[in-house]
């Protein structure tokens, strides 16, 4: 017996109102679940991977990466710095800049164990496809978030 393929109005609304926001609920319970494990907010999770990923970076480019304001940043890395993840300096080229790094310490793979057990997860649900599968898959992520960004810019833009 065969399946009848989707009604195709059915599934682009499906996987451009439902899937979509599923998807988004899911990612930042996930975010604030590790959060909540390492004593921070997801906002502050968040800025604390940017600095992890990219190395120091400067208040106004963790703004500049997380979209949130100079205001709102400096007390992120207040809350980030009290609580031992991140420490901050003065550019020596700029003393009006500052220089946010990672702490490195028990905290840093703190954070690591829980992003690490998730992308072994990740790396088990993405074996289950075939290599043409995964080629759809990555483009269609990498266009979901140059997409994603482009909205972005087009919010802030008018607001």
């Amino acid at each position: 017996m065969s399946i009848a393929p989707p009604n195709r109005q059915r599934l682009l609304d499906s996987l451009s109102r439902d899937m979509g926001r599923d998807m988004s609920a899911a990612v930042l319970h996930f975010h604030q679940s590790v959060a909540d494990q390492v004593g921070l907010n997801a906002a502050d999770l968040k800025s604390f991977d940017l600095v992890q990923r990219f190395g120091p970076l400067t208040a106004g480019r963790m703004a500049e990466l997380t979209g949130l304001s100079t205001g709102a940043i400096t007390s992120v890395i207040d809350r980030l710095e009290d609580a031992g993840f991140v420490t901050r300096s003065r550019d020596e080229h700029d003393r009006r800049r500052v220089i946010v790094e990672v702490v490195a310490d028990g905290k840093q793979l703190e954070v690591a164990r829980h992003y690490e057990e998730m992308c072994e997860a990740w790396t088990t649900l993405l074996e289950t496809y075939d290599d043409r599968e995964l080629v759809l898959i990555h483009d269609f992520l990498e266009r979901s978030i140059a997409m994603l960004q482009l909205e972005t810019v087009a919010r802030r833009a008018v607001g």
